[in-house]
């Protein structure tokens, strides 16, 4: 699964990135997940939505995660939102919070997955990174972090041919970078939000956005029309261990 990427909590430095202008993808209006733009999956009812905020309220070993019935090519720059984070847990037992991209041809599996996210039981934070190419670990990063809010960013640019992992806490202005991939991640990707809770922890935690910088999603693709892992078959996607997805 997801949770399957290794994460290296070693603390590097980190570099700021500019902002600029935002594209709302996700207000996560209504009274659940948008089921024309996302397929769901994990424990259900763990998942709710109201006020304009998707919550999750993890037991232990479990997940919950949304992925995107869309695909993107070429550039992108998102990012999620994230607040009221409380894991708990002690000494190995952690729950995370994190934004991820998957290449979207071949099978529908993390063969190539980059996440960024956040992690931390009742003692501990870390903001982290880690990326899985051919099915194999393809670098990792992490930093101590501190606080229960902030923002989650992964962006890709065709013109540097690099692909960045950044996070901002609440209250600080620039974004720091927690790793950076050059010439790496295919071009058709899919977009993936997830909680996870391991065995001896719970947790909560809450979204009101997600959204892109710097450019609109002119690149998005119907699920139907540019992804050929997703219009290959009906979907179960026995791989993420239940049958909650919408069928074409």
């Amino acid at each position: 699964h997801m949770r399957r990427l290794s994460l290296s909590l070693s603390a590097l430095l980190f570099l700021p990135a500019a902002v600029s202008s935002q594209s709302l993808f996700e207000d996560f209006l209504g009274s659940s997940i948008n089921e024309k733009v996302w397929w769901t999956w994990g424990n259900m009812s763990a998942s709710s939505v109201g006020n304009s905020t998707w919550n999750l309220k993890l037991p232990q070993d479990s997940d919950f995660g949304i992925t995107s019935m869309g695909c993107w090519r070429g550039d992108f720059d998102f990012v999620v939102d994230f607040k009221n984070f409380t894991p708990t847990g002690t000494n190995s037992v952690w729950a995370h919070f994190n934004l991820m991209v998957i290449g979207a041809k071949g099978p529908l599996d993390p063969m190539n997955a980059l996440q960024v996210g956040i992690s931390g039981n009742s003692n501990l934070r870390v903001f982290f990174t880690a990326a899985t190419k051919l099915g194999k670990d393809h670098g990792s990063n992490g930093v101590p972090g501190k606080g229960n809010a902030g923002e989650l960013r992964l962006r890709r640019s065709l013109a540097t041919k690099t692909v960045e992992a950044l996070y901002r806490p609440s209250g600080q202005l620039a974004w720091s970078t927690l790793k950076t991939w050059v010439d790496w991640l295919p071009e058709l990707v899919l977009l993936d939000v997830e909680g996870w809770a391991g065995p001896g922890a719970t947790l909560s935690v809450s979204s009101d956005k997600l959204y892109t910088l710097n450019k609109p999603l002119s690149s998005y693709e119907n699920f139907g029309s540019g992804c050929h892992a997703l219009r290959a078959r009906p979907f179960s996607l026995p791989y993420y261990g239940n049958q909650h997805f919408g069928i074409f």
